[in-house]
């Protein structure tokens, strides 16, 4: 049976008519021997309520497993960020390991447009890098655009002030085309459908305790953003497999996990001239109808150099063809600038 044929009612909740894939990842990837792992988490809360501030706490660890299955962690990195939501998304504290008290200047100013560029113009370094702190950095403003959903779900009566950020944009995406689910129910009920994803499926597994970093517990009404980045030589070609995973959950009030968003791309990377040569992107999970037709996009990386591949992506990968969370794990692999060399060390 389809999905769209299938029942509207799973678990008790009532699912969307338009809603997009429910196909969640049963197995979340394996670390094998002979790999190096970058794991991300950004969590999303609200402990003042729900229309409170965005507390977000951002986590990552580099990860590198000999060919015999020994596993040690190279390096960690964390952010916590305090943000006034409903004022535009302003920066009202910021606190990263490793320190870069140089990030001070960006208190004040929205997480939102023109944020990656102020951290990349702040933090020069650790952009030319493809840092684990730089990452964590980079995903702080759509890891609080789509924390919004919290709101969305727990149906919060709330008035944006017009310095916030505009989130529904036509045409920005698969997703936001003009004649969609989301942009009809707008013009038609004045609001943005709730989506209605499926219940999530375990992201850490018993018989593999040190695939993840330490995760915090998540409470009532919290959002993460999972990803993940693994990197496998293949002595066979001289080419490396490189396989990034990403998924928005969110955990409702009565303490049910469901996801928004999940996506699996894979590509091979020629280490030598540092450019992909082979991409694909899998959806597992969509909010509505129109956004599978953005999964095509995923073998845009073709022939493209691993470095500026964050701008790149963002720049030139536009439109209803595309979606907005793939082209987030598409940019991931400019941190494979960053994992590859681990996978010459002795």
């Amino acid at each position: 049976m389809s999905e769209q044929g299938q029942s509207n009612i799973t678990d008790g909740r009532v699912l969307h008519p338009r809603r997009g894939i429910h196909a969640p990842r049963q197995q979340p990837p394996r670390r094998v021997a002979g790999s190096t792992r970058r794991t991300i988490t950004l969590d999303a809360s609200r402990p003042d309520g729900i229309t409170g501030d965005l507390v977000q706490f951002a986590h990552g660890r580099d990860l590198l497993t000999d060919p015999a299955g020994i596993a040690s962690v190279v390096r960690e990195a964390s952010a916590t960020t305090r943000v006034a939501y409903l004022d535009g998304f302003r920066l009202t504290e910021l606190e990263t390991t490793p320190p870069r008290p140089v990030l001070a200047a960006l208190i004040g100013r929205s997480v939102s447009t023109g944020f990656r560029a102020a951290v990349a113009e702040l933090v020069p370094d650790d952009c030319d890098g493809a840092t684990l702190l730089y990452s964590l950095l980079d995903d702080l403003p759509g890891a609080a655009l789509v924390s919004g959903y919290a709101l969305g779900h727990a149906e919060a009566a709330f008035e944006r002030r017009p310095s916030g950020p505009v989130l529904q944009v036509p045409d920005l995406c698969a997703g936001f085309q003009r004649g969609g689910t989301i942009m009809v129910e707008i013009e038609t009920k004045g609001r943005a459908p709730v989506v209605t994803g499926p219940e999530a499926t375990p992201m850490v597994l018993d018989d593999d305790p040190l695939a993840w970093h330490e995760l915090r517990a998540m409470g009532p009404h919290d959002m993460r953003r999972w990803r993940s980045l693994d990197l496998v030589p293949d002595p066979t070609t001289g080419l490396v497999r490189g396989e990034a995973y990403f998924r928005d959950s969110h955990v409702a009030a009565d303490g049910l996990e469901t996801i928004v968003h999940e996506y699996t791309v894979r590509a091979v990377i020629d280490p030598v001239t540092m450019t992909i040569s082979h991409s694909a992107a899998e959806a597992h999970t969509l909010p509505w109808a129109e956004c599978i037709e953005a999964e095509a996009s995923g073998d845009r990386l073709l022939d493209r150099p691993l470095r500026g591949l964050r701008p790149a992506v963002r720049e030139e990968l536009v439109g209803i063809t595309t979606c907005t969370h793939l082209n987030d794990t598409l940019r991931s692999f400019e941190d494979c600038r960053a994992l590859l060399p681990l996978l010459d060390r002795p």
